[in-house]
């Protein structure tokens, strides 16, 4: 038993006992594992190394990326914005067409849209839709008669309705560019256009142009049957004892029983005058 175990602890100290020459393998062995970490740690950091350089071209490669998408992105918009107008400007979707010989005023220029009438502003904006059977420019004052199922009203310059659409006509030449000439039921009536008021009521057979007195307007009127001159301002100027008069220049003048022969002459205050 005895030499059991002393067999046992020899061999055992022959197992983990190196003798000096193992030793020195062993150191040597280590070294080597040391050379070889330093080696694998300096392949490391360059791998690093090379990482970052390349993450370094990545991010540049993706600002570069972005730039050009963006610039992309911004043709694609203005493309889009090109064959949009292109769009518009065909016949069957431009928003209006030009009326020909018509110019701006009051900021506003007549246009049409088949057989519609609109007006746009100097941007080319269609700031009154073409929904009118007829129309006529601006004035200064930023008013335009415009007629609607048949009838004529006066709108402002965003459409908004001043007169309603239930007159028979407006005669813009009648007496200048502030008066207009309103029909209603066979009825006659003068419209101030600066001020956006009736002058005359539409209560009258006929008006004429009259005299122009000192900046007062006057109106040779029919009423009942009869003619008599009536200023702007609503004054009786001559009596309603005519049948017809008309004004020349400088005077009024009265036809006869015939109504051939002018059988005398007014001044613009109802005087009879010698015309010569």
């Amino acid at each position: 038993m005895k030499r059991t175990l002393a067999i046992t602890i020899a061999l055992f100290f022959l197992c983990h006992i190196s003798p000096a020459q193992s030793r020195k393998e062993l150191i040597a062995e280590l070294q080597s594992t040391s050379q070889l970490t330093q080696v694998l740690q300096k392949k490391v950091d360059s791998l690093e190394r090379v990482c970052l350089k390349y993450e370094a071209m990545i991010a540049s490669l993706d600002s570069k990326i972005e730039k050009v998408t963006g610039k992309l992105y911004e043709q694609a918009e203005e493309n889009d914005k090109r064959i949009k107008k292109l769009e518009d400007n065909l016949p069957e979707n431009k928003p209006f067409e030009f009326v020909p010989n018509k110019k701006y005023n009051a900021n506003r220029l007549l246009v049409k849209k088949g057989a519609y009438f609109g007006y746009i502003d100097r941007e080319e904006n269609l700031v009154v839709p073409c929904i009118y059977d007829d129309a006529y420019s601006f004035y200064d004052s930023g008013v335009a008669g415009v007629m609607k199922d048949g009838k004529w009203g006066l709108i402002d310059r965003e459409g908004n309705v001043i007169i309603p659409f239930e007159l028979n006509g407006i005669n813009e030449r009648a007496f200048g560019s502030d008066l207009l000439l309103i029909k209603k039921d066979d009825k006659y009536g003068v419209f101030r256009v600066s001020d956006n008021q009736y002058v005359l009521p539409v209560n009258y057979d006929d008006i004429r142009k009259g005299c122009w007195d000192n900046g007062v307007y006057q109106f040779v009127i029919k009423d009942k049957g009869k003619v008599g001159v009536i200023d702007i301002t609503g004054k009786v100027v001559i009596s309603f004892n005519y049948r017809d008069l008309t004004w020349s220049s400088s005077s009024y003048y009265y036809y006869g029983k015939d109504m051939m022969t002018v059988d005398h002459f007014l001044d613009n205050r109802g005087n009879k005058i010698s015309r010569y």
